[in-house]
């Protein structure tokens, strides 16, 4: 009862999910409501808090946990349950291993055909997670969806992104790149930039992703 009050009562996250509410640190009022409401009925009936029905009510707790606590450790978040059974596409570790041993400080990477409608997890959440280089573009529906600037700079950056992946010119990609402070460039196999067609001059190729080494990137 003291959830589902929560539940209708807080405001409506920016993305649309309620049940981000069950997962955020306020669910800590949760047990606290359990607790009030345990003393509460102690209150009503003094003699449960004394010694047999006080021991049984304890292991009855106890045995109920081996119902319930294998659902509590799943993603409580709709948004989330996806988590759970994760498989990453094949050549993202070895694209995270490759950025990690060159990376510079102050680069970040780009990984090309985002889906610009993308709002918990997505390939380039998995590579900053695993590299450790920060992504110059990640989960952008989520981003949109907060709105206000943080929400433009993310419709910026997919157009762009878009420009670069489309322009004839190596150099002049590469250029546009740099001035972002893009160190990496990352590419499924099956979609390679217009500037390096078939993954031409790729200075990393494993499984689904081709990557190439920026040149000239701001340090």
């Amino acid at each position: 009862g003291w959830a589902m009050a929560l539940m209708l009562l807080a405001p409506t996250p920016f993305h649309g999910d309620f049940t981000d509410f069950r997962q955020r640190a306020f669910v800590l009022v949760y047990a606290l409501l359990v607790i009030w409401t345990a003393a509460f009925a102690l209150r009503l009936a003094p003699g449960l808090g004394r010694g047999a029905p006080l021991s049984a009510l304890g292991l009855a707790a106890l045995l109920s946990a081996a119902f319930w606590m294998p659902g509590a450790k799943s993603p409580r978040m709709a948004g989330m349950a996806a988590l759970a059974e994760v498989t990453p596409r094949p050549g993202l570790r070895e694209a995270a291993q490759w950025m990690r041993a060159a990376r510079s400080r102050g680069e970040s990477f780009l990984l090309a055909a985002q889906k610009p409608d993308e709002l918990w997890f997505d390939d380039a959440t998995l590579l900053l997670g695993a590299s450790g280089v920060p992504a110059w573009l990640s989960r952008p529906g989520l981003v949109q969806r907060r709105g206000g600037a943080v929400a433009e700079v993310a419709r910026a950056r997919l157009g762009l992104a878009a420009e670069i992946h489309a322009m004839p010119d190596r150099a002049a990609a590469f250029a546009r790149l740099a001035r972002e402070g893009v160190g990496f460039y990352l590419a499924p196999v099956s979609d390679p930039p217009a500037w390096a067609p078939g993954g031409a001059g790729a200075d990393h190729a494993a499984g689904e992703l081709l990557g190439w080494r920026v040149p000239g990137t701001a340090r």
